[in-house]
């Protein structure tokens, strides 16, 4: 609760995996925005606690029999098609973060 506190303090909308007639699908969510997602394994998916606390619930698209992707695979997926979207909006042409923050960043990062 704390976690999704602080990311909607942030602006951040939740989304949670799940498979229901009321989720949307992957390629109708606006990643150009600030989004958070909870994924569940899968086996059991995530718990219904976590779909209360989420704003939308959504699933990923797939075709045949298999209604599941193993959480790795599912969260690469998210995050391509987040990566694909921003590109396309020129959200990469330039870094929110100026320069000295980038350079301090990356020396915190080293010295670990």
């Amino acid at each position: 609760g704390e976690c999704i506190g602080k990311l909607r303090s942030e602006g951040f909308e939740i989304f949670a995996t799940k498979l229901s007639e009321k989720s949307v699908g992957l390629y109708d969510i606006d990643f150009t925005k600030k989004i958070a997602f909870i994924l569940g394994n899968e086996h059991r998916g995530v718990s219904e606690e976590a779909v209360s606390i989420a704003d939308r619930t959504f699933y990923i698209p797939m075709h045949g029999m298999v209604e599941s992707l193993n959480v790795s695979v599912a969260a690469a997926v998210i995050l391509y098609e987040a990566q694909r979207q921003r590109l396309l909006s020129g959200q990469y042409r330039k870094s929110e973060l100026e320069q000295k923050e980038i350079d301090e960043l990356i020396d915190k990062w080293c010295r670990k």
